[in-house]
């Protein structure tokens, strides 16, 4: 799943976080993240709800940061 953030200390910090909770996480560009949480074989619903918990998370922590938030669409 691709995550848009505000900027490239935004990314490396979300990066750094989703790595620590085990997930698959990676900058791509300046301004995004790509990641996957890490329980395998999932549906891609799935795998969204448990990314933006994550996400909650690394938001509360990081206020100073903006992520694009993405919409969660159920099967």
């Amino acid at each position: 799943m691709r995550i848009q953030v505000d900027s490239q200390q935004a990314a490396a910090a979300l990066v750094d976080y989703l790595l620590r909770c085990d997930c698959i996480a990676r900058t791509v560009g300046r301004n995004a993240v790509e990641a996957s949480p890490p329980v395998p074989h999932q549906t891609e619903y799935e795998a969204a709800v448990e990314l933006e918990g994550y996400l909650r998370v690394w938001r509360i922590l990081h206020p100073e940061f903006r992520v694009r938030p993405f919409v969660l669409a159920p099967p």
